[in-house]
């Protein structure tokens, strides 16, 4: 520890919280096609938050950062195909049941409070701030801009977010290539046990199944229009790069906990205002994706419906129009705050969410003429999985833990398929006039 800089540690984050504010107040009109489009790369970073501290907690090298660019992926694909199949003749996408939305809003919930966890941890890493203080920040301040402006400010944020990923971008890189060198890429200086293929498989079916059930990726495709690849394109090359810097810094192989890890962060701060810049751009990285993560967790419940939503770049309609529900929003930064403050560990409440995430999925699957027992029963599962793998000591993704989500999702498949018959209207099934899920 060379210097005392809580103070302007403090003031990095507040002042990151300031920049988030202005972002999502710039403007009183829906954000342009530009800002949609980078909003949903900000988006997919969620996964990659999500996906690291997993594999790095092995040792993440080249072949972990082949997996994680993999399992990105396949989530976003997932989120792609569970839309598609939601799109109606009519093109808008088909009502969902209550028990569709409820544990949509959970999943969301979940994946808040799991990025509350990672924020708080590396901010306070960084900083050596209080993590509660933290959380608690991160989750006011997303939660009073989602309230304000809706799914507007998160595409706002999210889009200031990526423009500032600009700067890890280029530290992580310029560090990389000073204190390192390409070549322990390839051929690393530390040797790690890596990613085995009972996490890898295990990462892969959880994020999978998250990036089904949440609602965030889907409700900006549906408000955005913009291109699949280029959003892909754009997260994931933000992702590689910045783990190559960091892998050329750290002697080829990133691994938490280890001392390299903690001494690197704990010294930014021999250069002067370098901990200030990056608390500050860290910041608006996390509020912006936390912000996402509790729109949808609002949107999966709200009066908000995407297919009615303005284009994103028709500058003539007001951003109250895609507002959400206040009360849904601070419920969720409530649970999630909670959660996050308890903290369970981020592996276990990420396993939970995914069980939850794991029963929309087999129920959806059915198709879209199903009834709410499909995802009854694949809560119902997923609550007795959950508590056979506490019991059992099975708490790492793994294989047992693939195999529970399998079996959670399965089981909703089953049941919404062996109900469908007496769901013959896709319109009535939840016993109310149609709503789409934001």
């Amino acid at each position: 520890m060379n210097r005392d800089i809580a103070l302007e540690a403090s003031l990095a984050v507040a002042v990151g919280l300031l920049i988030v504010t202005w972002a999502a107040f710039r403007s009183t009109g829906a954000p342009t096609a530009g800002a949609m489009r980078r909003g949903g790369m900000a988006v997919v970073l969620v996964y990659a938050v999500l996906a690291v501290p997993l594999l790095a907690s092995s040792g993440l090298a080249l072949a972990g950062l082949a997996v994680l660019v993999v399992v990105i992926a396949l989530a976003f694909a997932a989120g792609v195909v569970a839309l598609r199949r939601s799109i109606g003749d009519d093109g808008r996408p088909r009502p969902e049941t209550a028990g569709e939305r409820y544990a949509r809003c959970a999943v969301s919930v979940g994946m808040t409070a799991v990025l509350l966890i990672a924020a708080a941890q590396t901010l306070s890493l960084l900083s050596r701030l209080d993590p509660r203080i933290i959380v608690l920040a991160l989750t006011v301040v997303a939660g009073w801009l989602v309230v304000a402006q809706g799914l507007a400010a998160t595409h706002r944020i999210g889009s200031t977010a990526m423009w500032f990923m600009i700067v890890p971008v280029v530290a992580s890189l310029a560090i990389g290539f000073y204190l390192g060198g390409p070549g322990v890429v390839a051929d690393p200086i530390r040797l790690v046990d890596g990613v085995s293929a009972a996490s890898a498989v295990g990462l892969a079916v959880v994020l999978v199944v998250l990036g089904w059930a949440d609602g965030a990726l889907r409700t900006s495709a549906l408000l955005g229009s913009w291109s699949r690849p280029r959003v892909l394109g754009g997260a994931l090359g933000v992702v590689i790069l910045i783990v190559l810097g960091l892998l050329m810094l750290l002697g080829g192989a990133i691994l938490v906990p280890s001392m390299e890890f903690f001494t690197v962060p704990a010294n930014l701060d021999m250069l002067p205002g370098l901990a200030g810049v990056v608390l500050a751009v860290l910041t608006v990285v996390f509020t912006a994706l936390i912000a996402h993560t509790l729109s949808a967790a609002a949107g999966a419940v709200g009066v908000t419906s995407p297919a009615d939503a303005p284009a994103a770049d028709d500058h003539r309609q007001p951003a109250s129009a895609l507002a959400l529900p206040a009360e849904w929003v601070l419920g969720a930064a409530i649970v999630a705050a909670a959660l996050a403050l308890i903290d369970v560990g981020a592996p276990v409440l990420l396993l939970c969410t995914a069980l939850v995430a794991a029963a929309v999925t087999g129920a959806q699957l059915a198709g879209p003429r199903i009834g709410a027992p499909g995802v009854t029963v694949g809560i119902a599962v997923a609550v007795v999985a959950a508590i056979v793998l506490a019991a059992t000591g099975q708490r790492e993704i793994g294989w047992w833990t693939s195999l529970a989500i399998v079996v959670t999702a399965a089981a909703a498949f089953a049941a919404a398929r062996l109900t469908a018959p007496a769901a013959s209207d896709p319109e009535t099934v939840s016993g109310q006039a149609p709503r789409t899920a934001g």
